[in-house]
């Protein structure tokens, strides 16, 4: 910012210095043409000279005017070759996997992330789990998308796996997630139990049941641009179709909250004390670090850090300067997070889920069994 105000000023400057100069030659002349008197026949010839000394003055007015205007464009000219110069010879740098072609990047966080070390596969205690109802189905479906998406399959896996490492983290704190459901925090109705904005359940669980509730919305999903509960901020565009069968859906939905390992700081009995940061950048930059997904490709990586960056403020999603969403595959991709993510809220809060979504997931994964089989 100070270099588009330097400049600025520097203008204002040479602006205010020449009109300046122009009106001190212009109050000069001014003064000299009222001191000349008007005469008779017999003073013509002072009139005369009198004038011709201000025409004299005019020209060396505008002589200088002119003079000065070429100054100004000279200056102006080797000012922007000089900075163009200059934005030519930046180089590109990189931080947290993100790329820039304007110089180096600044740090996205106050202390830099450690990059998780993954060791084995999926515990047996989370495969053989009941706890986690929707565990069988996100496994299916990592299984039946090991041949179709080999490079998707293994990032579900790390992660899901990274996520289990951490366990005992929460799925919310108070401090963090504010609630907006008529429920208050409090007694729940069913168990008795203090609740939070996710019904006491863990990053884990919760993770995991979005990533099936997206299993089953994207099938009805229709969208229909960047919106929020209230309006449509940008229409899609014509010609744009959502592809429902993309396994990059999934894999955002379980990992789109995976930032709160590292902003939520817990005590020893496991409870959130503080929150540091906003999970969504953090989480982006995490997962940027992680090998599985280095190895997606560039637009896969592009729609994941998007969706996570901007899901919980749509408003702030980053648009091109013609009111353009460009890519629009992070776009839809959000949406459909959005919307699993509010489904699994619900029954969090519930603390159960309703019959008629029991069914649509007994049924996707019979789909996913008969695929695979």
């Amino acid at each position: 910012m100070k270099r588009p105000r330097r400049k600025a000023k520097s203008i204002q400057t040479f602006a205010r210095a020449l009109a300046t100069t122009s009106a001190t030659w212009w109050l000069l002349l001014s003064l000299y043409a009222a001191h000349v008197p008007i005469s008779t026949s017999a003073n013509e010839n002072a009139l005369s000279k009198a004038l011709d000394g201000i025409e004299a003055s005019i020209q060396l007015l505008l002589l200088n005017a002119i003079v000065c205007c070429l100054c100004f464009l000279i200056a102006f000219k080797r000012q922007t070759r000089r900075r163009t110069q200059h934005l030519l010879t930046l180089k590109e740098d990189a931080h947290f996997g993100l790329h820039s072609s304007m110089g180096a990047i600044g740090p996205l966080l106050k202390s830099p992330l450690s990059t998780p070390k993954l060791n084995g596969g999926l515990p047996d205690w989370f495969i053989q789990s009941v706890e986690y109802e929707h565990a069988p189905l996100i496994l299916k479906f990592i299984e039946s998308t090991r041949l179709s998406n080999p490079r998707i399959a293994h990032a579900m896996a790390s992660c899901l796996a990274l996520l289990c490492l951490n366990k005992d983290c929460p799925a919310s704190s108070v401090s963090n997630d504010t609630p907006s459901w008529p429920l208050a925090v409090g007694e729940s109705t069913q168990s008795g139990i203090k609740t939070n904005h996710h019904g006491n359940c863990s990053l884990l669980d919760h993770s995991v049941r979005v990533a099936a509730y997206a299993l089953i919305e994207r099938e009805s999903f229709s969208y229909q641009g960047l919106q929020t509960d209230l309006s449509v901020l940008i229409a899609a565009q014509n010609g744009f179709e959502l592809d429902r069968q993309d396994a990059l859906l999934i894999l955002l939905a379980l990992v789109h909250d995976i930032g709160k390992i590292k902003t939520f700081q817990l005590n020893e009995q496991k409870d959130v004390v503080a929150v540091k940061g906003h999970h969504g950048p953090v989480g982006a930059a995490l997962l940027a670090q992680m090998d599985c997904i280095k190895a997606l490709s560039v637009r896969e990586q592009h729609v994941l850090f998007k969706a996570i960056y901007h899901y919980h403020s749509p408003y702030h999603y980053t648009v091109s300067s013609m009111h353009n969403l460009g890519d629009e595959r992070a776009v839809a991709s959000m949406m459909l997070l959005i919307k699993a993510d509010k489904r699994a809220g619900q029954a969090e809060r519930l603390g159960f889920t309703q019959k008629s979504d029991v069914l649509e997931f007994k049924k996707e994964l019979e789909k996913l069994s008969a695929f695979s089989a």
